[in-house]
Parts: C-alpha cells; structure tokens; sequence
C-alpha cells in the first residue's frame, strides 16, 4: 500500500499526508475487506464502500450548500453514519464536529454555537437530543441530516425540531452527491476536525485538529501496537471521543485492518467479544481496569488472541498476569500526540508512563513558571520538535489558547515529575492536588488503595476546607452490585491502609459519580457539591469520634 500504517520518522519534516487520500487508495486497494463490524448494529462496513459512500455523503454536502470550512456536526452514536460522514467531511473539506450524543439543553446548545456548526447529522438519540436545544441554537442549522428510518418517522409524527433550516434523509443526501466531479485538492495543513476535550475543569473546549496532527496519534498508536493489516481491533467506547475515532477508526484505515465496535464498554462481555470476534488489539481506559479486575477470575481470562492492550498513564501487573497481556503504557492528551511512552525494550517502572516518545520536548515546572529538580512534583509541559502533530488553538478561544501557551510552552495543567533516569510520572490534574498538613497529596494514590478492596468499584479523593488551614481528604465511592459497606467500614480500611499523612478524613457513598466523556469522575463537579465538597450525607470520622488525628 502507497501510505504508511506506521509514524516513520522520516514523513514528520514534510508536508503530511491528506486522510481522504488514504481513504481511496485503500478503498481500491483493498476493496471488499471488511473494515468495520458494528456488532450490536448487524452492519458492517468494507473499505470500498466506506470511500464510495463518503464520496457521495461530502458532494452532498456541497451541493446543499456547505462550502469549504462549513462545520458539519455529528450528533451520532457509534455507528457507520459517523464513520461516513466523518470522512465524507474530510473529503469535501468541511469541518467535522463529533457531538455527545448525551448532551442536552445548555450543553448541547454550548456544543453547537461554539463551533459554529451549519449542518448537523442526528440519529434517534441525536433527535431527542436536538429537541432540547434553545430556540436560538436551532435556528443557526441550516441543515440537519438523518437516517431513513428516523427521517421517516419524524415526518409522519411530525416531530421534526423547530426552527432548523432543511431537514433529509440520508438517502436523500447520498443521491444529491452519487454523481458529480471530485473535490478540489485538500490542504491537509488546515483545520479539519474540531474534537471537544474532556471538560474536567468546566465546559470542554474545542480542540482544532489537521491531517497531520490526527494522522501522527493514528500511526503512533499503530507502531506502539504493531498494528497491521492482518490485525482486527475492538473498541467499545464513544465516537465523539478521540480514543475510538482517532485510535481506532483512523488507525485501523491506516493500518488496513479491520475493527470491532461495541455500542458500549461493558465488564462482563468486554473479554467475551474479544474471544468471539478473534480480536487481537484492543485498549480500554484507565478507570475501567478496576472494573474488569472485579469480574470473577474464570478459566477463560487468558483464552484469547490479545497479546498488547493500549491505556494512559496506568500500570496494572496483575491486570498483565491475569488476562496474559501487556500494556502500552503512554502519556497523551486530545491537544498533543503521544508525548511519554515505553520504547521497545524499556524497563517497566511501577507508577511511570515511560520515557519520552521524541516527538515533543517536556519540561516540569513550578507556579511560577521555573524547572525544577528531577524528583520534584510540578506541572507538564510541552512543545513539539515537528510540525503538524499537535493541535491548532482551540476554536473561537483565543484568550485560553495565548493561556495555555505561555511563555511558549504548552501547559497541560496535568501534574508530573521525572526521576533520575528519565521516567515521567503522571501524577493528576493540577486542580486536583490535595495539600494536607503542608504534605502535597496525590487524589490517585488514595484511590489506587481504595480500589484495592473488592467492595468498591468506584471512587475519587477530592480535597475540601480544613479548619486548620489546607485541605481535608474525602473520599467519594460508588460500591459493586450487592456490597453492603458503610462509611465507617471504608474508613477502617483505609486507616489500616494508609500513613497518617494520608487520613481521610470524609466519606461519601455515591450511587453514581460524575464522569467526563471518556469515564473520567469529574472531581471538580464532586468539589462543587453541598458546601464545597461537603453535602449532609458526609461522612466525617471525627464528628464519629471514630478514631482521634493527631
């Protein structure tokens, strides 16, 4: 195949490659291979159809009136709507715009006014979803695309969202561009692609992306895999994400493999489609480890094809013993590409994500902006060493792009340290640091421990006022089906534990936590909580009289 699988060194000083190029020449190369397998859908596609329907899809666009750097939505579950017209935007150089299809009132009015979206693509849930938009969100659509099926039914009930501007079928949108010349050539070097982050901290922001900045994650993630062409992924998580998008749909067109999709992640039947499906890459996310480590251990944990599972910044032994597996551990964010990883052959190192993958410069400072000592805690910074592999600014935020880009680095407000021999690691959101009794605290080191106890499947560690000055340490958790803890119970488990430094002073049980799109818990939303983290239901062990602190 003419277009590298893989991030070679020697295509990051140019100019990068166009995706739609990719796209067709793995259409005519490959053909009638089946590229993705929608397993809850019964609908799959080939590598020839997905670059025929795109086609189609982005001629339809422009012929209904979006022009060159038109933002197209994609209000869309995971689903082959999304894979086509992802690349059918590309491919008619329009601006995708992946939606949570969970949003609704003012965030999905913030969604879709931010970015300045024109066309909008919806399915059922895009539909309800729509219907909750304001008045004035609407109003700014001047398309809105759905499939047959849902098309059909919201005439005939007349319950198409008010205000918007043309509302067609899919099929409609398809016939309008089956016949028609190519597009003009792409410029790969300009904004392609508008990817919301996380919103850990507030309201995401939307990431702006190009060709080479999309493609350089995609082969990445495939030369750390060794993803090839003979490979079948599995994904279970959103596709508004970058995770299943970027690494796992783009990767597997680069790699000319085929992907798994499952609608969503789910603990039980996680190992059991990947034994039906043969599949033998995957990636699952850092908090859902525990989730899988909690399901009952069975003979056929290791009765699988999975040799390499990608992550984040976790290291998991036992997760590597039980299921047979290793993981690729890394440090990256929507903004950047693969920042820290393990290089081939590096010593595994309990806590680090690795070394620093060569693509950026790091360097961990203090609040005032000074490196500081290897060893020392401080916040992750960046700058690329090529061009073309990281992100444009965020869109319609000049102000918080000049912010994140002081003093011409970029500031991840992730926390980090190095030690002596060039290990990094991630030590959390810098929000979310917990200062006790003049100790600095990581949230995730409490949670690590809390997790240890089969009872509690989620959890987070927040800080909230003390008395004395600083912080206090609470903790939120959620049980597993049918535990029985009290507050008390964790608390005794986790003074036994713990170093004194360490004491958690609140405790919460929560039914749900809040989570961002990619199961994050939002601990800024748990902070925001009754009175500044505390609500009447806390748990407070010296109220209890539970044990005393010096």
């Amino acid at each position: 195949m003419k277009y590298a699988s893989g991030l070679d060194s020697k295509m990051l000083g140019r100019t990068p490659d166009s995706i739609w190029d990719i796209v067709c020449e793995r259409g005519e190369v490959l053909g009638d291979k089946v590229y993705l397998n929608f397993i809850d859908d019964g609908d799959t596609l080939a590598y020839r159809e997905t670059q025929r329907r795109a086609a189609a899809i982005g001629r339809g666009l422009l012929k209904a009136g979006m022009v060159r750097g038109s933002k197209v939505g994609l209000l869309l579950m995971g689903s082959s709507l999304h894979v086509l017209a992802w690349f059918g935007s590309i491919s008619a150089s329009l601006v995708d715009v992946p939606i949570n299809p969970d949003s609704r009132g003012e965030v999905l009015d913030h969604a879709i006014t931010k970015t300045d979206v024109d066309a909008l693509f919806v399915d059922a849930s895009g539909m309800a979803a729509l219907h909750t938009a304001s008045d004035q969100c609407r109003s700014r659509i001047s398309l809105v695309i759905a499939p047959d099926a849902v098309h059909g039914s919201a005439l005939q009930s007349k319950d198409v969202p008010s205000g918007i501007g043309r509302f067609i079928s899919v099929s409609e949108l398809e016939k309008l561009g089956r016949d028609g010349e190519p597009a003009a050539a792409i410029d790969p070097k300009v904004l392609t692609s508008i990817r919301f982050s996380s919103g850990t901290t507030g309201l995401p922001k939307g990431v702006m992306m190009d060709h080479g900045h999309m493609l350089a994650s995609a082969r990445k993630f495939n030369d750390m895999m060794s993803f090839g062409s003979q490979d079948i992924m599995y994904t279970c998580f959103p596709f508004h994400h970058v995770f299943a998008t970027i690494t796992g749909v783009l990767s597997t067109m680069c790699s000319g493999g085929s992907m798994i999709v499952a609608r969503k992640f789910s603990a039980s039947r996680y190992w059991k489609d990947i034994r039906d499906y043969q599949v033998t890459r995957a990636h699952v996310l850092d908090p859902l480890v525990p989730m899988l480590m909690k399901q009952p251990p069975s003979e056929l944990d290791r009765k699988h094809q999975v040799k390499v599972m990608y992550t984040a910044a976790g290291h998991y032994p036992e997760f590597e013993q039980r299921f047979g597996i290793r993981i690729i551990a890394l440090y990256d964010m929507s903004e950047l590409t693969v920042v820290v990883h393990y290089p081939e052959g590096a010593e595994r190192r309990p806590g680090s994500c690795g070394k620093e993958s060569g693509l950026f410069d790091v360097r961990i400072i203090d609040d005032e902006g000074v490196e500081v000592p290897v060893g020392t805690d401080g916040e992750m910074t960046v700058r690329p060493r090529y061009p073309n592999i990281m992100f444009l600014g965020y869109y319609n935020d000049s102000d918080q792009t000049v912010e994140q880009w002081r003093d011409l680095w970029f500031h991840t407000g992730d926390r980090g340290r190095r030690d002596e021999d060039g290990y990094y690691y991630f030590l959390g959101r810098v929000g979310d640091r917990i200062r006790r009794r003049g100790v600095n605290i990581s949230a995730e080191q409490i949670e690590k421990v809390a997790l240890a106890h089969e009872d509690i499947l989620e959890c987070a560690a927040i800080a909230v006022p003390s008395p004395l000055g600083e912080d206090d340490i609470k903790l939120c958790a959620r049980l597993a089906a049918g535990a029985s803890l009290r507050p008390a119970d964790i608390a005794s488990y986790l003074a036994g534990a713990l170093p004194k430094a360490l004491t958690v002073r609140y405790i919460e049980i929560l039914e749900t936590l809040p989570k961002t799109q990619t199961e994050k818990v939002q601990r800024a939303a748990l902070r925001r909580m009754g009175k500044r983290g505390l609500t009447e239901s806390t748990w407070d062990h010296e109220n209890e009289c539970y044990w005393q602190v010096p």
